[in-house]
């Protein structure tokens, strides 16, 4: 909603005295629409400008980042001997080491089908599935109409915990 006093307080004091102007004919209207127009269009341009940076720093940081990944991978395969030696006969499953820690972890891969489970769950153990209860308000609020900021059926009753605020907003495109 366009509110005189925001605009304002937004500016400078000494663009005070140009505030007190108005858009009293279809030229300054026009002209006001104009200046939207050409406010958006750098808006978008920032927007874009940055996305192409973002891009290209995205870019920079998956190079540096695979470099640092190798390097990883290198000694974590280097280091996968050494540590095969030192746990050897004992119940340990890991080194410490003044730079860190290297061990291993169990680590378990799962490769489901929710759609084959789903269906043997349902075939089989049907208490397990959930059943969801939701309104279809779209379709609802089709059925119905509003009335003084109130949702009213077609029988005529108010729908409790639907409240409807209407106000005007300013637009422009």
């Amino acid at each position: 909603m366009f509110d005189a006093n925001e605009v304002l307080d937004v500016l400078k004091p000494e663009d005070a005295e140009q505030a007190t102007w108005a858009i009293d004919s279809m030229e300054k209207a026009d002209w006001a629409l104009g200046k939207i127009a050409a406010a958006r269009q750098k808006m978008q341009e920032n927007a874009d400008y940055v996305q192409s940076q973002v891009e290209k720093l995205q870019i920079w940081l998956e190079k540096m980042n695979k470099e640092q990944q190798n390097s990883i991978d290198f000694f974590e395969l280097k280091l996968a001997p050494y540590l095969e030696s030192e746990i050897a006969g004992s119940k340990k499953k890991s080194v410490t080491l003044p730079n860190g820690v290297v061990g291993y972890r169990k680590k378990t891969n799962t490769i489901k089908n929710d759609a084959e489970i789903f269906d043997f769950v349902k075939s089989n153990y049907g208490e397990y599935i959930k059943v969801e209860e939701k309104v279809d308000l779209a379709s609802f609020k089709k059925a119905c109409k509003v009335a003084d900021g109130k949702l009213i059926t077609e029988d005529g009753e108010v729908v409790p915990g639907y409240t409807v605020e209407e106000s005007q907003v300013l637009y422009t495109k």
